[in-house]
Protein backbone atom coordinates (compact mmCIF):
# COMPACT_ATOMS: atom_id res chain seq x y z
CA UNK A 1 0.00 0.00 0.00
CA UNK A 2 1.60 3.33 -0.96
CA UNK A 3 -0.23 6.02 0.67
CA UNK A 4 -0.47 7.22 3.78
CA UNK A 5 -4.03 6.46 6.08
CA UNK A 6 -1.99 8.17 8.69
CA UNK A 7 -2.02 11.40 6.43
CA UNK A 8 -5.95 10.86 5.55
CA UNK A 9 -7.33 10.50 8.99
CA UNK A 10 -5.28 13.68 10.27
CA UNK A 11 -6.87 15.48 6.82
CA UNK A 12 -10.53 14.15 7.75
CA UNK A 13 -9.44 15.51 11.61
CA UNK A 14 -8.22 19.01 10.09
CA UNK A 15 -11.57 19.73 8.38
CA UNK A 16 -13.37 18.47 11.84
CA UNK A 17 -11.44 21.06 13.33
CA UNK A 18 -11.29 23.78 10.88
CA UNK A 19 -15.05 23.45 11.14
CA UNK A 20 -14.76 23.72 14.85
CA UNK A 21 -12.40 26.79 14.45
CA UNK A 22 -15.10 28.02 12.19
CA UNK A 23 -17.81 27.75 15.40
CA UNK A 24 -15.27 29.51 17.69
CA UNK A 25 -14.86 31.94 15.30
CA UNK A 26 -18.45 32.90 15.30
CA UNK A 27 -19.33 32.38 18.47
CA UNK A 28 -15.93 35.06 19.46
CA UNK A 29 -17.66 37.84 17.17
CA UNK A 30 -21.01 36.97 19.14
CA UNK A 31 -20.16 37.25 22.53
CA UNK A 32 -16.47 38.95 22.21
CA UNK A 33 -15.03 38.11 25.26
CA UNK A 34 -11.46 36.76 26.55
CA UNK A 35 -13.01 33.28 27.02
CA UNK A 36 -14.77 33.26 23.30
CA UNK A 37 -11.01 34.14 22.09
CA UNK A 38 -9.04 31.93 23.82
CA UNK A 39 -11.47 29.14 22.62
CA UNK A 40 -10.94 30.51 19.31
CA UNK A 41 -7.20 30.19 19.71
CA UNK A 42 -7.08 27.30 21.18
CA UNK A 43 -9.26 25.71 18.28
CA UNK A 44 -6.91 27.27 15.42
CA UNK A 45 -3.73 25.85 17.14
CA UNK A 46 -5.93 22.86 17.44
CA UNK A 47 -6.48 22.76 13.29
CA UNK A 48 -3.09 23.76 12.31
CA UNK A 49 -1.41 20.64 13.81
CA UNK A 50 -4.05 18.53 12.08
CA UNK A 51 -3.19 20.28 8.79
CA UNK A 52 0.33 19.83 8.66
CA UNK A 53 0.33 16.41 10.18
CA UNK A 54 -2.00 15.75 7.39
CA UNK A 55 -0.05 17.42 5.14
CA UNK A 56 3.32 15.39 5.95
CA UNK A 57 1.66 12.49 5.78
CA UNK A 58 -0.25 12.74 2.69
CA UNK A 59 2.78 13.92 0.65
CA UNK A 60 6.15 13.13 2.32
CA UNK A 61 5.67 10.14 3.97
CA UNK A 62 8.31 8.29 2.02
CA UNK A 63 10.84 11.12 3.02
CA UNK A 64 11.87 10.40 6.69
CA UNK A 65 14.03 14.17 7.25
CA UNK A 66 10.73 15.94 6.12
CA UNK A 67 8.56 13.74 9.00
CA UNK A 68 11.36 14.18 11.22
CA UNK A 69 11.15 18.19 10.68
CA UNK A 70 7.23 18.01 11.07
CA UNK A 71 7.29 16.65 14.26
CA UNK A 72 9.37 19.09 15.93
CA UNK A 73 6.71 22.15 14.21
CA UNK A 74 4.08 20.36 15.63
CA UNK A 75 5.11 19.79 18.94
CA UNK A 76 5.91 24.00 19.38
CA UNK A 77 2.28 24.16 18.00
CA UNK A 78 1.05 21.45 20.69
CA UNK A 79 3.17 24.06 23.20
CA UNK A 80 1.43 26.64 22.45
CA UNK A 81 -2.06 25.02 22.45
CA UNK A 82 -1.72 23.19 25.60
CA UNK A 83 -0.01 26.79 26.99
CA UNK A 84 -2.97 28.67 26.13
CA UNK A 85 -5.45 26.26 27.32
CA UNK A 86 -3.59 26.32 31.01
CA UNK A 87 -3.99 30.26 30.81
CA UNK A 88 -8.10 28.96 29.74
CA UNK A 89 -8.06 27.08 32.95
CA UNK A 90 -6.28 29.90 35.22
CA UNK A 91 -8.85 32.18 33.89
CA UNK A 92 -11.94 30.58 34.65
CA UNK A 93 -10.49 29.13 38.37
CA UNK A 94 -8.78 32.26 39.49
CA UNK A 95 -10.34 36.03 39.56
CA UNK A 96 -5.84 37.41 39.45
CA UNK A 97 -5.01 38.38 36.38
CA UNK A 98 -1.20 36.67 37.24
CA UNK A 99 -2.11 33.25 37.71
CA UNK A 100 -3.32 32.83 34.37
CA UNK A 101 -0.15 34.00 33.15
CA UNK A 102 2.02 31.80 35.39
CA UNK A 103 -0.31 28.44 33.65
CA UNK A 104 0.76 29.73 30.43
CA UNK A 105 4.32 30.40 31.20
CA UNK A 106 4.58 26.85 33.47
CA UNK A 107 2.95 24.39 30.29
CA UNK A 108 5.38 26.88 28.11
CA UNK A 109 8.59 25.70 29.70
CA UNK A 110 8.06 22.33 30.18
CA UNK A 111 6.85 22.07 26.33
CA UNK A 112 9.73 23.55 25.72
CA UNK A 113 11.94 21.31 27.58
CA UNK A 114 9.94 18.14 25.68
CA UNK A 115 10.38 19.89 22.55
CA UNK A 116 14.31 20.22 23.10
CA UNK A 117 14.25 16.82 23.98
CA UNK A 118 12.42 15.58 21.09
CA UNK A 119 15.60 16.87 18.76
CA UNK A 120 17.75 14.33 20.39
CA UNK A 121 15.52 11.08 19.38
CA UNK A 122 16.69 8.86 16.82
CA UNK A 123 13.18 9.18 14.57
CA UNK A 124 13.01 6.36 12.10
CA UNK A 125 9.64 6.96 10.40
CA UNK A 126 8.09 4.33 7.69
CA UNK A 127 5.22 3.51 6.15
CA UNK A 128 3.49 -0.06 7.25
CA UNK A 129 1.90 -2.52 4.97
CA UNK A 130 -1.45 -1.18 6.74
CA UNK A 131 -0.65 2.61 5.41
CA UNK A 132 0.00 3.87 8.27
CA UNK A 133 3.32 5.62 9.37
CA UNK A 134 5.33 4.64 11.68
CA UNK A 135 7.90 6.47 14.00
CA UNK A 136 10.52 4.28 14.32
CA UNK A 137 11.31 4.94 17.93
CA UNK A 138 13.23 2.73 20.06
CA UNK A 139 11.28 1.73 23.06
CA UNK A 140 14.29 1.09 25.04
CA UNK A 141 15.68 4.36 24.91
CA UNK A 142 15.45 6.59 28.07
CA UNK A 143 15.24 9.89 26.30
CA UNK A 144 11.71 8.75 24.26
CA UNK A 145 10.21 7.52 27.85
CA UNK A 146 11.08 10.99 29.59
CA UNK A 147 9.85 12.87 26.40
CA UNK A 148 6.87 11.44 26.15
CA UNK A 149 6.16 10.76 29.77
CA UNK A 150 6.90 14.77 29.90
CA UNK A 151 4.60 15.35 26.78
CA UNK A 152 1.80 12.97 28.50
CA UNK A 153 2.01 14.96 32.10
CA UNK A 154 1.32 18.09 29.97
CA UNK A 155 -1.96 17.04 28.20
CA UNK A 156 -3.54 15.13 31.50
CA UNK A 157 -2.76 18.28 33.73
CA UNK A 158 -3.88 20.81 31.12
CA UNK A 159 -7.08 18.64 29.88
CA UNK A 160 -8.58 16.95 32.68
CA UNK A 161 -9.08 20.36 34.48
CA UNK A 162 -10.93 21.38 30.92
CA UNK A 163 -12.93 18.50 30.67
CA UNK A 164 -14.01 19.24 34.40
CA UNK A 165 -14.46 23.25 33.59
CA UNK A 166 -16.73 21.95 30.79
CA UNK A 167 -18.66 19.68 33.11
CA UNK A 168 -19.36 22.03 35.79
CA UNK A 169 -20.95 24.15 33.25
CA UNK A 170 -22.61 21.28 31.43
CA UNK A 171 -24.34 20.10 34.52
CA UNK A 172 -24.97 23.85 35.61
CA UNK A 173 -26.19 25.32 32.50
CA UNK A 174 -30.07 25.41 32.24
CA UNK A 175 -29.97 26.25 28.61
CA UNK A 176 -29.80 23.40 26.17
CA UNK A 177 -27.80 25.10 23.94
CA UNK A 178 -25.09 25.98 26.58
CA UNK A 179 -24.69 22.30 27.69
CA UNK A 180 -24.37 21.31 24.46
CA UNK A 181 -21.52 23.54 24.01
CA UNK A 182 -19.51 22.23 26.74
CA UNK A 183 -20.22 18.89 25.62
CA UNK A 184 -18.74 20.04 22.43
CA UNK A 185 -15.47 20.85 24.60
CA UNK A 186 -15.76 18.26 26.82
CA UNK A 187 -15.75 15.84 23.61
CA UNK A 188 -12.78 17.86 22.39
CA UNK A 189 -10.68 17.45 25.40
CA UNK A 190 -11.68 13.23 25.94
CA UNK A 191 -10.54 13.07 22.30
CA UNK A 192 -7.21 14.53 22.82
CA UNK A 193 -5.80 12.62 26.04
CA UNK A 194 -7.18 9.01 23.76
CA UNK A 195 -5.56 10.61 20.85
CA UNK A 196 -2.21 11.44 22.74
CA UNK A 197 -1.89 8.28 24.74
CA UNK A 198 -2.45 6.32 21.66
CA UNK A 199 0.59 8.16 20.05
CA UNK A 200 2.97 8.77 22.94
CA UNK A 201 2.32 4.98 24.45
CA UNK A 202 0.44 2.44 22.28
CA UNK A 203 2.54 2.71 19.49
CA UNK A 204 5.21 4.19 19.86
CA UNK A 205 6.92 2.35 23.07
CA UNK A 206 4.23 -0.67 22.93
CA UNK A 207 4.93 -0.92 19.43
CA UNK A 208 1.19 -1.88 18.28
CA UNK A 209 0.06 -1.59 15.09
CA UNK A 210 -0.09 2.62 14.23
CA UNK A 211 -3.05 1.89 12.47
CA UNK A 212 -5.28 2.01 15.26
CA UNK A 213 -4.17 5.38 15.99
CA UNK A 214 -5.37 6.23 12.88
CA UNK A 215 -8.25 4.32 13.25
CA UNK A 216 -9.31 5.92 16.79
CA UNK A 217 -8.27 9.44 14.93
CA UNK A 218 -11.24 9.01 12.15
CA UNK A 219 -13.81 7.54 15.12
CA UNK A 220 -12.83 10.71 17.34
CA UNK A 221 -13.40 12.87 14.76
CA UNK A 222 -16.91 11.38 13.88
CA UNK A 223 -17.99 11.82 17.29
CA UNK A 224 -16.72 15.69 17.39
CA UNK A 225 -18.26 16.50 14.25
CA UNK A 226 -21.88 14.84 15.47
CA UNK A 227 -21.29 17.38 18.75
CA UNK A 228 -20.79 20.16 16.47
CA UNK A 229 -23.48 19.93 14.36
CA UNK A 230 -25.95 18.79 17.08
CA UNK A 231 -25.83 22.42 18.32
CA UNK A 232 -25.34 24.52 15.33
CA UNK A 233 -28.54 25.83 14.78
CA UNK A 234 -28.59 28.35 17.86
CA UNK A 235 -25.09 29.61 16.31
Amino acid sequence: MYFSITGFSYLFLSFALGYFNYRTFKYWQKEKTIVSKLWFFISLLAFLFAFFRAIAGLFFFDNPSILKTSIIINSIIQILALSVISYFNFYIKFSSRLLPWLGFCSVFILGLISTFLIIFIPFSPFLEPSGSINWGLSSSSFIVLLTFALKYFLFLIVFIPLIIINYQQFKNASDVFLKRRALTFIIFGVFIIVISMLDFFVISVFKTNSIWRDLAIVIATFFLLIALFSNKEKN
